[in-house]
C-alpha cells in the first residue's frame, strides 16, 4: 500500500468524502464511524448540519485512534492532530463551541455562538490569560479549511518523522529554493494561507500564517509516508544543502 494524492480533489461538495479516504490511506485508519449523533441536542444548542457534520468526523476520528488502530496512540508527535487534542464541548459562559486545544500553547479553537448555524463559519482561538483569566480573541480559518488543515498537514505518522523549516519571508535565495521544492512535486494546492503539495509517499505544506512569535517567518513541513522514501529527501538535500534529514531548522544553510 502506498499514497496517491487525493488533497487536490478536494472542494466543498466531496470535502467529507475526501478527508476520510485521506484517512484511510494516509495514515491507514478505519474509521468506525459510529452511528450519527446529533450534537445540536447533546450539547444544548442550535447548530448548522455542516457543523454538525464536522463533529461527528471529529468524534469518529478520535474514537478510531483510541479504540481502532492501536498504531495510533496519544502521543506528542506520533499521532494525527499532532499536539493537539479534541475537546467537543459547549462553554455557556463565553458561548462558545470548543473543537480543538493545542496541548503546547493551551490555544482553544472553535466557534462563536454567532456564527453556529453558518455552514462555513470562522474559527477562532482564544488564550486565556492565566493571572486575570482574560480571554483573547483571534479569528483564524474558515471551519472547511481548519479541517483540512488539521487533518492533511499535521499528518506526522509512527514510521516516519515530520521535518519543520520556519524560513524568514523576505529572503530571495529562500524563495527560490522554495519555489524549486514547489515546481518538484506534482500537485499544488491553496486553502487561504496554506499550501499542501503532494507527489507520491510525500507531502509537503507551506504556511502563509504570520505567528505569534515572529511575523518574519513562515514555515515549511514535509511529510513522508514511509521513512524507506528515499527521493524526496535526496532533493530536499539538494535544493536546500540540507547536511543530514532531520527536523533541527538550523541544518539548512541560508
Amino acid at each position: 500500500m502506498s499514497y496517491s494524492p487525493i488533497i487536490h480533489t478536494i472542494n466543498n461538495r466531496n470535502i467529507f468524502i475526501v478527508l476520510i479516504q485521506f484517512i484511510k490511506t494516509w495514515y491507514e485508519i478505519d474509521l468506525l464511524q459510529t452511528e450519527e449523533i446529533n450534537f445540536g441536542d447533546r450539547l444544548g444548542i442550535n447548530i448548522s448540519e455542516n457543523i454538525n457534520k464536522v463533529l461527528n468526523l471529529f468524534s469518529d476520528l478520535n474514537n478510531s485512534i483510541i479504540y481502532g488502530n492501536k498504531k495510533y496512540i496519544h502521543s506528542a508527535f506520533d499521532y494525527i492532530f499532532t499536539n493537539q487534542r479534541l475537546i467537543i464541548s459547549y462553554n455557556k459562559k463565553d458561548d462558545f463551541l470548543l473543537l480543538l486545544q493545542e496541548g503546547q500553547q493551551d490555544f482553544f479553537y472553535g466557534i462563536k455562538k454567532i456564527d453556529l448555524l453558518k455552514e462555513n463559519p470562522t474559527i477562532y482561538r482564544f488564550i486565556i490569560n492565566s493571572k486575570t483569566q482574560e480571554i483573547t480573541y483571534y479569528e483564524d480559518l474558515c471551519l472547511s479549511n481548519f479541517l483540512i488543515k488539521h487533518i492533511c498537514t499535521n499528518c506526522s505518522k509512527i514510521k516516519t518523522k515530520s521535518y519543520m523549516y520556519l524560513f524568514p519571508k523576505n529572503h530571495d535565495a529562500i524563495k527560490n529554493k522554495i519555489a524549486e521544492l514547489i515546481n518538484y512535486f506534482n500537485f499544488k494546492t491553496s486553502f487561504d494561507k496554506i499550501t499542501i503539495l503532494e507527489k507520491n509517499d510525500a507531502i509537503a505544506f507551506i504556511d502563509y500564517t504570520e505567528h505569534d512569535y515572529s511575523s518574519e517567518f513562515y514555515s515549511l513541513t514535509i511529510n513522508k509516508w514511509e521513512e524507506k522514501q528515499k527521493d524526496i529527501t535526496e532533493k530536499i538535500v539538494e535544493i536546500f544543502e540540507w547536511k543530514g534529514w532531520s527536523d533541527n531548522t538550523n541544518r539548512f544553510k541560508l
